[in-house]
């Protein structure tokens, strides 16, 4: 009988003291038990190192690292350094597992060979403080090729609510560059590494491994849970990082360069667009907002995006894009910060 494959769960840590256990139980209790959980601290300022070396001390499967704060890509890539597993996995430290969704991944992938150009995705639910929202794909396994999954890619979510159940939404996505809720052949990503200190930091790094997998296969189960909203997380909120929010899409439009056929143009569409939906996010938190402004209103007219003005772009997109209650909320207070341009 042929041994399981191991996989490497990669877990970048930072100021998540209150958090940590939740994380770390969900993993060290999945059923599938041949993993490598490899913790990175990431210069936490609170008591998670205490809580790394604890679960070290009863776990083998555990190998702690410790480095100087650099941020999420820095931390991830550090576990990628050390990862020596045949499959890899991320989860962020105050997000959490169902425990039994790395066995029913794994089981997917052998009945597909343990091919290594085969990527393997599962649902997620993000969590806030007044809402949840469930990313649902399919409600069947399904399987995407290549070219499949850059048609897919991109397209508008479709937002409605749960069985008319108060703030709790269904949101459908075919395929997402979300790191966190895939498992990957480590042959597949050996040499890519995450782009340091941009936003999105999972895009260029999720659209440089579809450039080489073969295969996308979607299982229906429900699997992570993404903690959303909360202030002190790894991904940080410094200036620097808001300041190169373009740099990132620029950065991404180079890689679908290397896409072959029509779905080029519309993919860089999109990833221009992803300018507007950051304005919305830091007008919506109060930060940064002149200067996200400022960057938004020269890169619109470097692109012209969408071909319909500045103005036009983002009432799209308020309209289209955004779930029923950040649509109220965005009424509320477009005269006041779109009447400047």
């Amino acid at each position: 009988m042929m041994k399981s494959p191991l996989l490497s769960v990669i877990i970048p840590i930072y100021d998540v003291e209150h958090y940590l256990r939740y994380c770390l139980d969900s993993i060290i209790n999945q059923s599938y038990k041949e993993l490598e959980i490899i913790l990175v601290n990431d210069g936490s300022p609170d008591g998670c190192e205490a809580i790394c070396l604890e679960y070290a001390s009863k776990d083998k499967r555990i190998k702690y690292l410790k480095k100087e704060n650099g941020g999420l890509s820095s931390a991830r890539n550090f576990g990628l350094e050390a990862a020596q597993g045949d499959y890899i996995s991320f989860v962020d430290s105050d997000d959490w597992l169902d425990c039994d969704i790395y066995r029913k991944g794994m089981e997917q992938l052998a009945l597909d060979g343990y091919d290594d150009k085969t990527v393997l995705s599962f649902r997620a639910i993000e969590i806030y403080s007044d809402k949840k929202i469930i990313r649902t794909s399919t409600s069947k396994r399904e399987e995407y090729s290549q070219d499949e999954v850059f048609q897919e890619f991109g397209k508008p979510y479709d937002w409605y609510l749960d069985d008319d159940r108060e703030n709790r939404y269904i949101v459908s996505e075919r395929v997402a560059t979300t790191v966190w809720d895939k498992i990957y052949p480590k042959s597949l990503i050996y040499d890519l590494r995450f782009t340091d200190k941009v936003f999105y930091e999972d895009t260029p790094f999720a659209l440089s491994v579809f450039l080489r997998m073969n295969k996308l296969i979607q299982i229906p189960d429900l699997g992570y849970y993404y903690r959303k909203g909360r202030v002190n997380t790894i991904t940080g909120n410094s200036e620097l990082v808001k300041l190169r929010l373009i740099d990132f899409v620029e950065g991404v439009e180079s890689i679908i360069m290397k896409i072959k056929g029509s779905n080029k143009k519309r993919l860089i569409n999109i990833y221009r667009f992803e300018i507007i939906k950051q304005a919305f996010s830091d007008i919506l938190s109060q930060q940064s907002q002149y200067e996200t402004l400022k960057r938004l209103y020269t890169y619109s007219k470097k692109y012209s995006l969408y071909g319909g003005g500045f103005r036009n772009s983002i009432l799209r997109y308020m309209y289209i894009y955004c779930p029923p209650p950040i649509v109220i909320k965005l009424r509320n207070i477009k005269t006041k910060y779109l009447k400047i341009f």
